[in-house]
């Protein structure tokens, strides 16, 4: 017996009455690359009935070879978080004989990170079966037949696994999908989704009138397909208490301002970032809501979506999306009691700092210039304070500290009124409290200033004393006057001598 690829050949004797049998195999290959038939003829001598050319039936054998081709695709190819994605899997006899229990299965676990299984699998001929997380599927196929199933899965929005819709359909290992095959038709292409998740920061979560408010909003691509889209950041509820700075800046894509909107759009590769700056200044006094809050806006496929879908309105607005920053605010009021003092009397004033804001005002200054107030008066050195710290440099009073979110700070003092006074009689002064107040440099509320006037001195008790008859001595000496000019003048003061 000898193999000379593609022959076999036996030689030997064979005794009268004697049989010999030659016995050999061949596995089908898996799978098939020819016709689908193993066909192969014996020839023998001239003198045996399978010479050659002989067309004997006994001197050749032929084979029909079923075989199972399995095929999947994916619509769309491109799925977005919310699709509908359509699987078909067709399950083919190729060979020339039936095929009898062809199956195959379909693992999901790959699917089912990302998206949810419908339970809608329908197949042509054969019977399916869902035993999560895998679809099976049995039948029997004639030669040249086919059996499709078809089946879907929603989307997650957002999705939730690594963004790729993965799972290859399998088949018995004579089939094109045997365990382990890298045959592209048992894999779809295209199951991969762009993701973009975005973040919104602020460098100033704490804010106060005045300050530079600088603001990131990153959109990353964390999927595994390219993303192409856009976002918004509506500044509605940050310009009404501060000034756009014109600063906007991107690392990818392209931004733009418009008021009160900001706009970004580009294509992202996955895994790319694209990070946007800007920023904006806070007015002083900030004469809006007293409050930063704005949201950023992407797709309906981001963690942003604006508007939401019907299925995740319910659900609360993702924290990334947004800033919320209340400001600081103190509304300033000064008094002076009394306001019309006495000479050598004394002056109490008291200024008043009420923070009526969400927000601690901390760092806070005041300034009250005593100039046109010490000109009439002494200060009494005695500033005190509910909180923070007052200190007096001459000719100014000053105090810093922090006023707490729904509180009140009092800073009391007191001057004396100078006796005499040789000043110009009055105690004018106003105080200054920079940044967001009513009382900021320029401010004309009359809450912020105090404007006493000093009494005139008394005037000296000019009577004469009275006399004996209660009648005043300057009386009197009118009454002498009078009767001088009568000639009784003697009379009179006799009169009243006697009387005495």
């Amino acid at each position: 017996m000898a193999y000379a690829a593609p022959k076999l050949t036996w030689t030997g004797d064979v005794a009268v009455g004697q049989t010999v049998t030659i016995t050999y195999s061949v596995t089908v290959r898996s799978p098939g690359t020819g016709d689908h038939l193993l066909t192969n003829a014996v020839v023998g001598p001239e003198d045996s009935n399978c010479p050659p050319g002989s067309t004997d039936p006994a001197c050749t054998t032929g084979t029909n070879v079923a075989e199972l081709k399995l095929t999947k695709t994916m619509s769309p190819s491109g799925p977005k978080p919310g699709d509908t994605v359509t699987y078909t899997i067709t399950a083919t006899d190729t060979g020339k004989a039936p095929y009898k229990g062809a199956s195959w299965t379909d693992d999901l676990t790959k699917a089912l990170d990302d998206a949810t299984y419908n339970q809608d699998a329908k197949a042509t001929a054969g019977t399916t079966a869902y035993t999560a997380p895998t679809l099976s599927w049995t039948g029997d196929l004639a030669a040249g037949q086919s059996a499709t199933t078809v089946y879907t899965v929603t989307v997650h929005n957002p999705v939730t696994g690594d963004t790729v819709l993965s799972n290859t359909v399998v088949g018995p290992p004579d089939s094109n999908c045997a365990p382990g095959s890298t045959d592209p038709a048992c894999t779809p292409d295209g199951g991969r989704m762009p993701n973009p998740v975005i973040k919104k920061t602020t460098d100033t979560p704490k804010p106060l009138p005045g300050g530079k408010v600088g603001y990131t909003v990153t959109v990353t691509n964390i999927g595994s397909a390219p993303y192409t889209g856009s976002l918004t950041d509506n500044l509605s509820g940050v310009i009404d208490d501060a000034t756009w700075n014109g600063d906007q800046k991107t690392t990818a894509g392209t931004v733009a301002y418009k008021a009160p909107t900001l706009t970004w759009h580009g294509t992202l590769a996955p895994h790319q970032s694209a990070t946007i700056t800007y920023s904006v200044t806070v007015a002083t006094p900030p004469k809006g809501n007293k409050n930063l809050h704005n949201q950023v806006t992407g797709s309906s496929t981001s963690n942003c979506p604006l508007p939401m879908q019907r299925s995740r309105r319910a659900a609360a607005l993702d924290p990334d999306c947004y800033t919320n920053a209340p400001l600081p605010t103190v509304q300033v009021s000064k008094t002076m009691t009394p306001t019309n003092p006495k000479e050598g009397g004394t002056v109490t004033y008291t200024l008043t700092l009420a923070n009526h804001s969400k927000a601690d005002y901390p760092g806070l200054t005041l300034s009250d210039d005593l100039t046109k107030v010490l000109d009439d008066a002494t200060y009494n050195q005695d500033a005190k304070a509910t909180t923070g710290t007052a200190t007096y440099t001459a000719p100014t009073l000053h105090w810093t500290g922090t006023v707490r979110a729904g509180t009140t700070t009092k800073i009391t003092y007191t001057v004396t009124v100078r006796k005499p006074d040789n000043g110009n009689r009055r105690l004018d002064n106003t105080v200054t409290v920079p940044g967001g107040s009513n009382c900021a440099k320029g401010s004309t509320d009359p809450e912020c200033s105090t404007h006493g006037k000093i009494l005139p001195p008394a005037k000296p008790d000019t009577d004469l004393a009275k006399t004996g008859n209660d009648l005043p001595l300057g009386r009197t000496a009118l009454a002498v006057a009078l009767l001088t000019g009568t000639g009784v003048l003697t009379t009179t003061i006799a009169t009243r001598r006697r009387r005495q």
